[in-house]
């Protein structure tokens, strides 16, 4: 992968895991420039092991040198370097092993920070280690809508923060005097591309963000644009380095020179980071995190998430289905992801690809639970309705956040097997379904069908099936729709992936 003069490399391991990466002058720069001693360096040097189970057991990184992390039977991480961490039985995250276990796995206590929380489960209140103290304020959706930040030196700050009909965090600023009728400084907005931040617009300028893959949340490339002082517009490229899990540790400008790095702690706060150029904005922390620097929480889509203890400030909004403990946010957070803040997915189960720099994430487990997360949250939001500014069930759209229909095409065709690059044998297309026949990948006679459908009951959203044919003999069994058009017969028994409208 080329990024601005810098050549990404990139290599895996059997299972399709990252190994190794490096980023440096492409070969054409390196003859260009050939006196300069800098073509011989590596803007990003890293290496990666694993054990039996998947999980990373060490990273190796020319600046930072060697991480070694360790885990419990469960793949909860215990040690990451010189951090150590313990839990109860629920997951809770603890002080040490002596700690009590966690009531109704509401954090009370950890390293020092104090937490409270209403009835609703939201965290309302937090006392940092260092003598800050938080206030939280949600409206009737539990989304955060205002930050009171009392700072140590005596001083205090407010923050407001806004969302759309979908539950996308659309802007945020710091209060003026402390009064909503003085509006807002130093405003940020949101643009969305369903559940990917595209765009961030600030008083210095415009952000726009450009991603690996349509359906990943790695970020690739950050693009500045923004007016002079002398009136003039002004833009400016720069490019995310990711680790094997997605997680941005260096940023790099066209000509390949570093003006970003950072080091994380193990659950994901940028513990200590060197901004080369004074300009260098890197928001972004595990994948599809923002950090907010005001409060130290990450915005996660549906939920923010406390770097520090490694949960979510309230509980899951989709309620049991999200597991026994409804602030986790995984095992741990170099084998796991959770873009949505709704549910882990397991970055380096064998054959998955992993998600990591130049590896696509595996979009059908995503999918796959999103259809679920997506018809959940909407159900749950609708049980309330109000006119204070908020939107009905009706107005909601909960397919904005699945990938694009050719997208989750792809997606059925590699979770059941099917190469991408492979021609039907096949196709039967009718005014509401689209049919296409495959060879079976296992090399049974019994071809496949991925078949197209409208939203219908079990699916709120348009959707793909795959399955096996259903055979007479030796052929595919077909039934009559009774407006002269026909549809193949298929077990379903493979994927369902469901799609953007």
């Amino acid at each position: 992968r080329t990024q601005g003069k810098l050549a990404s490399r990139y290599e895996l391991d059997p299972l399709g895991r990252l190994k190794k990466q490096i980023a440096a002058l492409n070969e054409l720069t390196q003859i260009e420039t050939a006196k300069n001693a800098v073509t011989s360096a590596y803007a990003v040097k890293r290496s990666y092991g694993y054990d039996r189970t998947g999980n990373l057991t060490h990273s190796t990184d020319q600046r930072t040198g060697t991480t070694r992390f360790e885990y419990d039977k469960l793949g909860r991480i215990t040690q990451a370097d010189s951090e150590v961490f313990a839990f109860d039985p629920a997951h809770n995250i603890l002080s040490d092993h002596n700690s009590p276990t966690v009531p109704d796995n509401r954090l009370k206590t950890y390293n020092g920070t104090t937490y409270y929380y209403d009835e609703l489960g939201n965290l309302i209140h937090r006392e940092l280690a260092d003598g800050e103290v938080q206030n939280y304020f949600y409206d009737l959706h539990d989304q955060l809508v205002k930050a009171e930040i009392f700072k140590k030196d005596g001083t205090k700050e407010t923050w407001a923060y806004t969302y759309d009909a979908l539950g996308r965090r659309i802007g945020k600023g710091r209060l003026k005097n402390e009064e909503v009728s003085d509006g807002l400084e130093g405003e940020t907005g949101f643009v969305w591309d369903g559940s990917h931040l595209l765009q961030e617009v600030q008083p210095d300028g415009r952000y726009t963000y450009i991603y690996t893959d349509p359906d990943s949340y790695e970020p690739l490339a950050q693009v500045r644009n923004w007016t002079n002082e002398d009136g003039e517009s002004r833009q400016q490229t720069r490019y995310f380095h990711c680790d094997q899990i997605g997680i941005p540790r260096e940023m790099t400008d066209k000509d390949g020179n570093l003006v970003w790095f950072g080091n994380y702690t193990g659950w994901g706060r940028l513990k200590e980071e060197t901004k080369v150029t004074d300009s260098a904005y890197q928001p972004f922390r595990l994948q599809n995190q923002y950090a907010d620097r005001e409060t130290g929480l990450h915005y996660n889509f549906f939920r923010y998430y406390e770097p520090d203890a490694g949960r979510f400030v309230n509980q899951d909004p989709i309620g049991l289905e999200g597991g026994e403990n409804l602030y986790a946010f995984a095992p741990n957070t170099g084998s796991w992801i959770d873009p949505l803040g709704l549910f882990g997915l397991a970055g380096t189960i064998p054959g998955s690809g992993g998600f990591g720099s130049s590896v696509a994430a595996t979009g059908h487990q995503h999918a796959a639970a999103a259809n679920n997360a997506a018809a959940a949250i909407v159900a749950s939001r609708s049980k309330s309705h109000t006119a204070v500014g908020r939107c009905n069930k009706d107005e909601q759209d909960p397919c904005s956040q699945f990938p694009t229909k050719n997208a989750a095409r792809t997606i059925a065709l590699k979770e059941a097997g099917i190469p991408t690059s492979s021609t039907p044998i096949a196709q039967n297309i009718t005014p509401n379904w689209e049919q296409y026949m495959y060879k079976n990948p296992n090399g049974s006679r019994t071809p496949l069908i991925i078949s197209h459908h409208p939203s219908d009951a079990k699916h709120p959203c348009p959707h793909w099936h795959v399955g096996t044919a259903k055979m007479d003999g030796n052929l595919v069994q077909k039934r009559n729709n009774g407006n002269g058009t026909f549809s193949w017969k298929y077990y379903k028994d493979n994927v369902t992936v469901q799609h953007r409208k």
